[in-house]
C-alpha cells in the first residue's frame, strides 16, 4: 500500500457508490480538490458524523487507476451549519464549486484553503445578503489568480470618480459614463443600471453594508453576468456555476 496522505479538507458533498461505500468530494488545504472513496463508511458510526460544508482531518491513500483517493482515516475538526439559511448554503456551495473547478497549482492550494475556510467561517455568523459575500469572494480569487478586477476603475480612463455605466461583453472591461459615451463599438457593451452600479461601487467595502443593502433579482442578475464575461475573458471557459443559479432565486425580482 502506497504512503498515506495527510490534509485538512472541506467537505462538498457525499454521494452513494455501495451499499456499504460513499464518494466523498473534499476542497482540501494540500492536494486542492479531490474524490475518495470511504469503503465500508455507510455501515460505519462515522457516515452519521459527516456534514457538507465541514472541516475534516483526512488520512488519505494515493489514488488508484480510478482516479479516487482512498480514505484511511478521517475525524471531525470543524462543524458548520448553514440549515437556517438556505441562501448561505447556495453561497458556500457556489465557493467550493468555483475552486473544485479550477486549475489550482498544489504548492498554491493553502492560499485558497485558507480563504475558503474563513469564507464558510463567516458565512454562517452573518443574516444579510449572501450574494454580496460571494462577490467578494470572487473578487479575491480573481486577486489570487493575478487577474484582479478592480469594481471602481474605468478600463479606458481608468478613473474611479466616476460610476460605472457598461462593460463590455467580450473582455469585462468596464467604462464609465464619459468613455461610454464617446465609444465607437456601443454594440459590444452592456449597459449597468444604476442600483447595479452603486452595489459594484459598494464592493470594495461590501462588509460594512451587509445589513442594509437588498439587492433585486435583476440587479444580481446583471452583475453576475459582468463577472462571467471576465472570468470567461480570462479563464477562457464559461462560468456556469449550478450553486449560482440557485442562489439568484433567492433574490426578489423588480417591484412595480
Amino acid at each position: 500500500m502506497k504512503q498515506r496522505v495527510r490534509s485538512l479538507g472541506c467537505l462538498a458533498r457525499l454521494s452513494e457508490y455501495s451499499e456499504s461505500s460513499l464518494i466523498l468530494r473534499f476542497f482540501t488545504r494540500d492536494l486542492g480538490a479531490v474524490s475518495v472513496l470511504a469503503k465500508g463508511i455507510r455501515r460505519a458510526q462515522t457516515r452519521n458524523q459527516l456534514m457538507a460544508l465541514g472541516e475534516y482531518e483526512l488520512n488519505l491513500y494515493p489514488p488508484t487507476e480510478s482516479g479516487l483517493y482512498l480514505l484511511g482515516e478521517i475525524s471531525s475538526i470543524k462543524e458548520r451549519d448553514l440549515s437556517a439559511g438556505p441562501q448561505h448554503w447556495a453561497a458556500a456551495d457556489c465557493a467550493l464549486e468555483l475552486l473544485s473547478s479550477l486549475i489550482i497549482p498544489t504548492d498554491e492550494s493553502p492560499v485558497y484553503y485558507a480563504l475558503l475556510d474563513s469564507y464558510l467561517d463567516f458565512l454562517q455568523t452573518r443574516k444579510g445578503s449572501a450574494i454580496l459575500l460571494w462577490w467578494r469572494f470572487l473578487l479575491r480569487v480573481f486577486n489570487f489568480f493575478g487577474t484582479p478586477f478592480d469594481p471602481l476603475a474605468c478600463g479606458l480612463c481608468q478613473t474611479t470618480e466616476e460610476n460605472i455605466a457598461a462593460w463590455d461583453r467580450g473582455t469585462g472591461a468596464l467604462f464609465c459614463h464619459n468613455c461610454l459615451a464617446t465609444s465607437e463599438n456601443s454594440d459590444a457593451h452592456a449597459r449597468l443600471s444604476s442600483a447595479s452600479s452603486k452595489l459594484l461601487r459598494l464592493l470594495p467595502s461590501i462588509g460594512n453594508y451587509l445589513d442594509e443593502l437588498r439587492p433585486l433579482r435583476e440587479e444580481v442578475k446583471e452583475l453576475n453576468q459582468l463577472f462571467a464575461d471576465f472570468f470567461f475573458a480570462h479563464f477562457n471557459y464559461p462560468l456556469k456555476l449550478k450553486s449560482l443559479q440557485v442562489l439568484e432565486q433567492f433574490y426578489p425580482p423588480a417591484r412595480d
